[in-house]
């Protein structure tokens, strides 16, 4: 199993078209992961590990006023963090057959189609 877990502090500039606002930013903060045994049959690629990275990402969205509270929209987010600095041992049933192996950094794309509203 595999679990991630990010912090980041966001930035945001404006940028008001009559009823559509246009909004960039970016973000930076850190990212916890963690994994349990990684294993398939006897082949064993690595055992329990945790790290901490940075993770950062771009943002841009756009909504349309419906009304004074209500708005529609959609927006992209680019989000990736660093390398990992753990690495694992894949241990087979080959005898002096282990072999190193690292983890990159993890990169993505997120896109949103949202409805806000204020009260």
């Amino acid at each position: 199993e595999f679990v991630g877990n990010s912090l980041l502090i966001n930035g945001l500039i404006d940028i008001e078209l009559d009823a559509v606002l246009l909004s960039l930013g970016a973000g930076v903060g850190v990212i916890h992961s963690s994994y349990d045994i990684m294993q398939n049959g006897d082949i064993v690629a690595v055992d329990d590990s945790s790290e901490t990275v940075l993770g950062y990402q771009g943002i841009i969205r756009a909504s349309y006023s419906l009304s004074e509270d209500a708005s529609v929209g959609v927006a992209y987010r680019y989000f990736s963090t660093a390398d990992v600095s753990d690495s694992g041992l894949v241990h087979t049933n080959v005898p002096d057959s282990p072999s190193q192996i690292g983890f990159d950094g993890v990169a993505m794309s997120i896109f949103e189609i949202f409805i806000s509203y204020d009260f």
